[in-house]
């Protein structure tokens, strides 16, 4: 009875090790397979070659023959056709530009025949409307791939790019967004704005500047990073507004200050889109609330250092940049998407504009 029982247990041990060991043989992080790697590039090629002459490039033979492939194809022609119609109305065409890729270590699944690779794009663009400024763009994509007969095929590509936030701000179809980028263009032919008030010295313009060309992709660890649960474009504004032009950032009450301690432990305004709005416009503070103060006005009326938030023209607000040049328009840098010195046109929606004063 006892050897029966011995026996039984080491079948069960046996067992068990075999499994965790074939579980760990589905899900492998290795160097990305030469095959993985060829196919990715492509498809960048593909891409990047469609933007520079703003034709349709067709991609369909590396991408997976699934039903979320197929969804994921459409989606991204629509997407591509809506950025080339934005390019050719906001002179947004590239004059020049360079591109670069770093990928990361590919995940295997050997059990679904599956990869999951991460890939950095790194652009540099010199744009029609801003030439010469050259326009810096951190792109982070994430890759899922599907082995058929023996050849890998892209089954989708999540990123965040200018386009695709505005698409993913507004829900806009093709037609509606290309509808909305026509109806922008006209507005914004017979738009007129005021001229700038006195800027007060309090606030380091310059400084702020600096700081957001040198954390605009190369994140300050002092801060946590909200992608992932939000966003992280209001948090580098603040950052650049607070942290850089030397301002005695204030630790006022969560509710009505704006200040950062930890990612526990902030203040609305510093993180949110239209909390940092509210904060900056009121007319009057509450005794002891400090910060920047300022006034919403229209294109003209901002200058480097200010801020452009965009919506999706229905209440919604959902991004925050800073200006850090002029060059045929507003150039911006901003987290989420990862830009510096970008047309400040390059995102669409609608827009608001805070030119900051002082503290």
């Amino acid at each position: 009875m006892l050897r029966k029982f011995v026996f039984i247990i080491s079948i069960v041990i046996v067992f068990a090790i075999w499994n965790t060991s074939l579980q760990n043989s589905h899900a492998q992080t290795i160097t990305p397979d030469s095959q993985i790697e060829a196919t990715v590039r492509e498809y960048f090629d593909l891409l990047h070659e469609g933007r520079s002459s703003l034709t349709t490039q067709d991609f369909s033979h590396l991408v997976a023959d699934t039903p979320d492939a197929t969804t994921f194809l459409k989606t991204e022609e629509n997407k591509r056709l809506v950025e080339y119609h934005q390019a050719e109305l906001l002179k947004l065409n590239y004059i020049d530009a360079s591109f670069r890729l770093d990928f990361h270590a590919s995940e295997l699944d050997n059990n679904t025949q599956t990869a999951v690779i991460k890939v950095d794009e790194w652009q540099e663009v010199v744009f029609e409307v801003s030439k010469p400024v050259v326009s810096k763009a951190h792109v982070q994509h994430t890759f899922s791939l599907m082995l058929e007969n023996g050849e890998w095929h892209i089954v989708s590509d999540n990123y965040l790019d200018p386009v695709q936030l505005f698409l993913n701000m507004t829900g806009y179809s093709r037609s509606e967004a290309i509808d909305f980028l026509d109806n922008q263009q006209t507005m914004n032919q017979v738009e007129t704005s005021p001229s700038l008030q006195a800027i007060r010295s309090t606030y380091n313009r310059s400084a702020a500047v600096d700081y957001a060309h040198t954390y605009w992709s190369n994140y300050n660890s002092n801060y946590y990073n909200f992608n992932g649960i939000g966003g992280d474009c209001t948090n580098f504004v603040s950052q650049a507004i607070g942290d850089a032009s030397g301002a005695n950032v204030p630790q006022d009450s969560r509710s009505n200050g704006w200040y950062y301690n930890s990612v526990y432990d902030r203040a609305p305004a510093w993180t949110s889109v239209p909390s940092l709005y509210t904060f900056i416009t009121s007319t009057s503070k509450s005794s002891g609330y400090t910060g920047p103060e300022g006034d919403s006005t229209t294109s003209s009326g901002v200058t480097t250092g200010d801020v452009i938030q965009y919506s999706d023209c229905a209440g919604y607000w959902a991004h925050s940049v800073i200006i850090v040049d002029y060059s045929g328009g507003h150039l911006v840098a901003s987290h989420n998407p990862d830009l510096d010195d970008y047309p400040y046109t390059s995102i669409s929606g609608c827009r608001r504009y805070i030119h900051i004063t002082g503290y």
